[in-house]
């Protein structure tokens, strides 16, 4: 089985590994791997749903907090959302952002 550390979440993980050689005989190795942050907050657009609100996709590690915001104008910004990130992504829809000619966003943590 092949594993990436992407798929780990932040902490102190140890992991065994094992093989078989032809003839059956095995080795097995266990060691830690420390995941520090692997993944920074990342905003995406996504595009609009049918009721023409913008969707947003946050990227980042499990329980990260973050907040996002909106502006019309990059001068004004409001809190669209704050929280912990519950998964690696989480989309989010903007509701004020329907019908609007332009609209901005941020992330911060």
């Amino acid at each position: 089985m092949e594993r990436s550390a992407d798929s780990l979440s932040v902490g102190i993980h140890l992991i065994t590994a094992t093989i078989t050689d032809a003839s059956g005989a095995t080795a097995s190795s266990t060691f830690s791997e420390q995941i520090l942050r692997y993944r920074p907050l990342g905003l995406r657009l996504q595009g609009f749903d049918s009721a023409g609100k913008m969707r947003l996709l946050l990227e980042g590690d499990s329980g990260t907090p973050y907040q996002l915001e909106s502006s019309p104008d990059l001068q004004n910004w409001s809190t669209l959302e704050t929280g912990a990130m519950p998964a690696v992504i989480r989309q989010v829809l903007d509701p004020a952002s329907a019908g609007q000619p332009r609209y901005f966003w941020r992330v911060r943590q």
